[in-house]
């Protein structure tokens, strides 16, 4: 990507215009490595408002106000069951569930530092939670949501 828009501010720059100040995300900040990369993953710092906008744009396909900002297969990311298998094997940025069970898929460094996107297209919702918690209580974590979006489903 970065050979396509440019390195370092001007990567920032199409970031910050094509994604973030359209979804209206103001505290979002990416990290770009030493030759100007956008780190990706989880490197993107943001009040948890703001990541609840990321996971609406997802949830809404990519579209924010009748503009696609991502590709619509990409909004769709993770709805059906081969790819949930496939999220549970790799590092994500957000868990995208199909249905109202959560895909129990690892967030990268998301999972260690505890902020978590999940994007439930069946109950129309997105639930964000930040707050450590450590790896060994992975699980625990996942408990939790699991009953969040349970209530949710009632």
């Amino acid at each position: 990507m970065a050979d396509v828009v440019g390195y370092g501010e001007n990567y920032r720059a199409y970031l910050e215009r094509r994604l973030f100040e359209p979804i209206g995300m103001t505290s979002a900040v990416a990290t770009f490595d030493t030759s100007g990369v956008f780190v990706a993953s989880s490197f993107v710092h943001a009040r948890a408002l703001d990541f609840a906008k990321f996971g609406l744009l997802y949830l809404r396909g990519g579209e924010w106000e009748n503009q696609q900002l991502i590709l619509a297969r990409m909004g769709r990311h993770g709805t059906n069951a081969a790819e949930r298998r496939s999220l549970e094997r790799r590092p994500l940025f957000l868990a995208v569930v199909g249905q109202r069970r959560p895909v129990r898929a690892r967030t990268g460094r998301m999972a260690t530092r505890a902020r978590l996107i999940s994007v439930v297209p069946a109950l129309d919702a997105v639930v964000v939670r930040f707050g450590h918690t450590p790896e060994e209580n992975y699980e625990p974590r996942m408990a939790w949501r699991e009953r969040v979006l349970a209530v949710l489903a009632q």
